[in-house]
């Protein structure tokens, strides 16, 4: 096998063979155990190194079938062969790629991870399929496509910080996670939305109302952040609020509450009447806290010291 890959040209002949076939051929040829190929069958998955020039050849022969793809650290050129012809790809990640344009993403996808990729300051359009969209750590990105029109389900965006506004949210969104943004403040929230994670938004300086449905809520380091707005309305169990230094008011709890964490909140002087369905309670290095309100007769837990 090995004789006869270096008379085919080991670059011409990676392209006539499937992942599965590559990774077999990875048991018997030494050509190949350079290229680390993994093939997952029932997921038609492939991955291997855009670095390497025979496994970009033959990727980019068989990259039409491909579902699940994730390149790290390739080219502008790499990058538009090819995403246009992913016509079949459903899943996207991309790993500290040099570029500062993408093309038009594959109209099937559903799930865009990127990671790194500092030159990239837009994305093209959203394709309406797409359903969870993560954003880690690109710093020249300023701002997000549209999102409306897309069936969005899950939104993270974490540590772009050229951000400084997010654009109307889909109503088929039910988490959204924004890390170390520079956001002042957050666009209407979509009423089905159950998960709520803001962390480090240092300029956040308030909260627009919260849906019926949101179940969860935590919010870490939002160092503007004065007041939370009603949550009375809502279906939220877990409440954590962790070093919002300027928060001074918590209006109301919602009934359905079952566990709160309140941690070094130096201006919170009291807190609302605690609802009986609360399980678990967190108070802790909140000094100007005088007293806690009457416990529900069901909690289980509690840790509380100024």
């Amino acid at each position: 096998m090995e004789q006869l890959l270096q008379c085919l040209g080991l670059c011409t002949s990676l392209s006539l063979f499937t992942p599965r076939d590559l990774c077999i051929l990875r048991c018997t040829c030494k050509s190949l155990q350079a290229v680390p190929v993994s093939w997952l069958e029932y997921k038609h998955r492939v991955d291997i190194p855009v670095s390497k020039s025979s496994a970009y050849c033959w990727l980019r022969t068989n990259v039409p079938n491909i579902k699940f793809l994730s390149l790290d650290a390739a080219s502008e050129q790499q990058l538009h062969v090819l995403l246009q012809n992913a016509k079949a790809l459903a899943a996207l990640s991309l790993y500290d790629c040099n570029t500062s344009t993408l093309p038009t993403f594959p109209q099937h996808l559903e799930r865009l991870y990127m990671q790194g990729c500092h030159d990239l300051a837009a994305l093209p359009g959203l394709p309406s399929s797409l359903k969870v969209l993560t954003l880690y750590w690109c710093r020249g990105l300023k701002q997000l496509p549209p999102l409306l029109g897309t069936v969005l389900q899950e939104i993270w965006v974490y540590d772009c910080q050229a951000i400084t506004e997010l654009p109307s949210l889909p109503g088929t969104l039910k988490q959204l996670k924004c890390s170390h943004l520079k956001i002042r403040r957050l666009p209407t929230l979509p009423t089905g939305l159950n998960s709520l994670h803001l962390d480090r938004c240092l300029q956040l300086q308030v909260l627009p109302d919260m849906p019926c449905s949101l179940t969860a809520m935590t919010l870490y380091y939002c160092t503007s952040l004065e007041q939370l707005p009603s949550l009375r309305h809502t279906a939220i169990t877990v409440l954590a609020i962790t070093s919002c230094v300027q928060l001074q008011l918590i209006q109301t709890l919602p009934a359905s509450i079952q566990s709160l964490s309140l941690t070094d909140l130096p201006l919170l002087r009291q807190l609302p009447p605690l609802p009986q369905s609360l399980a678990h309670l967190v108070v802790y290095w909140n000094p100007a806290l005088q007293q806690l309100p009457a416990l529900p007769l069901h909690l289980t837990s509690l840790l509380s010291s100024r």
